[in-house]
């Protein structure tokens, strides 16, 4: 966990996977959230080349929250 606080760690995975999902679908991304210092027009390159992107592969056993994680993202 890396210095992440277990309370924070959902939340924090939540989030990362949500800008990383932006990062891959859109341009110019403007963001902001908790964990992470803010973005403005960031675009990363390449972009993926399946369209739509694909996901993110989450694998964990550790508890409930994990499964409500993944689950919503394929």
């Amino acid at each position: 966990m890396f210095s992440v606080e277990p309370d924070a760690l959902w939340d924090r995975l939540e989030e990362g996977y949500e800008l990383l999902r932006r990062l891959w679908r859109e341009d110019d991304v403007t963001w902001s959230g908790r964990f992470r210092p803010p973005l403005a027009g960031a675009t990363i390159e390449p972009h993926p080349l399946q369209r739509p992107a694909p996901l993110v592969w989450h694998g964990s056993a550790t508890s409930p929250r994990s499964t409500e994680l993944a689950a919503p993202l394929g």
